[in-house]
């Protein structure tokens, strides 16, 4: 890319950027004044969830606010960045869900502060000679190093979730995997059904289901690029794709594998729910004696009090 396109602002942007490129790479790319504005507003999201982590009010976000929307949604680089520390996109509102890790957010904090510094410092050195700025006319080269400054981010955000998620498939409960695994047998199944149409092979990572039940969950794209799929990234769009040329004795293997570890998943998830019914039912029968011993304790309660009131009652007739 740097050998192609050798703009000094671009490769001292990547290259010397702080700790943790992957979650702060796009936001690199913006003047001082626009990084700034957003800047105050993501540290306060990220700061209200962290001081407030039982607090569901500052977990999410209206994407239509118009304050968000202009200094933080249209931003360069800040979606990726707000996806990659654990937000979701739900209709019209940007979400961190409940259970998501917080360290990423605290990292995030951090480097947000040291970007500021670094995209100052950067701005006020030279951008680049004349020599270099001649070697590649710029209206000929935007358009591709739009594109590849575009794919560069998007690779090193993925790189980042991956390091958080990991790429064993095990590390998923077997409710998360029974999704994930009916979403990949229906994914290799189109393929070996209908092996040259290019539909079944080129998948968007952008579908809500795919991305949720595949590509956010742990080992779900290492499966796939085992069995031969490829990541493509265009300028907007990003695809799982098992390009005409692939082994498709790899595949038909990948497949055999998937299909025993659905099998070995759904018995797992059959004793599972077995045994949260046994546990269900020995809570409830706990709950029952319980009951019963109180019921039994008041009753036994209420008789004593009934005799005592008696015996009152008795005494105070013999005394007149």
């Amino acid at each position: 890319f740097f050998s192609r396109y050798p703009f000094c602002f671009l490769r001292q942007r990547m290259l010397k950027l702080p700790a943790g490129p992957g979650i702060v790479l796009g936001l690199s790319c913006n003047d001082l004044q626009t990084l700034t504005n957003c800047n105050e507003i993501l540290k306060k999201l990220l700061g209200n969830i962290l001081s407030n982590p039982l607090d569901p009010k500052y977990r999410s976000v209206r994407i239509s606010n118009a304050k968000f929307a202009s200094q933080v949604w249209s931003v360069n680089g800040a979606r990726d960045f707000l996806l990659s520390i654990g937000f979701q996109e739900e209709g019209d509102n940007i979400r961190f869900p409940e259970g998501t890790p917080f360290a990423p957010l605290s990292e995030a904090l951090a480097q947000l502060d040291e970007l500021c510094q670094y995209v100052e410092e950067k701005q006020k050195q030279p951008v680049c000679s004349a020599e270099e700025t001649q070697k590649q006319p710029v209206a000929e080269t935007k358009g591709n190093l739009d594109a590849e400054l575009s794919t560069a981010i998007r690779e090193e955000i993925r790189r980042e979730k991956r390091k958080q998620l990991g790429d064993d498939l095990s590390l998923n409960s077997s409710e998360v995997l029974e999704d994930t695994f009916a979403t990949l047998l229906r994914v290799f199944g189109n393929i070996r059904d209908h092996p040259n149409e290019e539909k079944f092979r080129r998948i968007k990572t952008s579908n809500a289901q795919f991305r949720r039940t595949v590509m956010d969950i742990a080992g779900g794209a290492a499966f796939m690029k085992s069995a031969g799929f490829q990541l493509e990234i265009t300028e907007t769009v990003e695809y799982m794709v098992l390009s005409p040329g692939s082994d498709m004795g790899l595949f038909a293997k990948k497949y055999e594998e998937l299909q025993q570890l659905e099998e070995q998943n759904r018995h797992s998830l059959m004793e599972e729910r077995r045994k949260q019914r046994e546990e269900n039912r020995e809570a409830m029968r706990q709950l029952k004696n319980t009951m019963m011993k109180e019921m039994k304790a008041a009753k036994a309660a209420m008789q004593q009090q009934q005799q005592q009131s008696s015996s009152t009652s008795s005494s105070g007739s013999g005394s007149s």
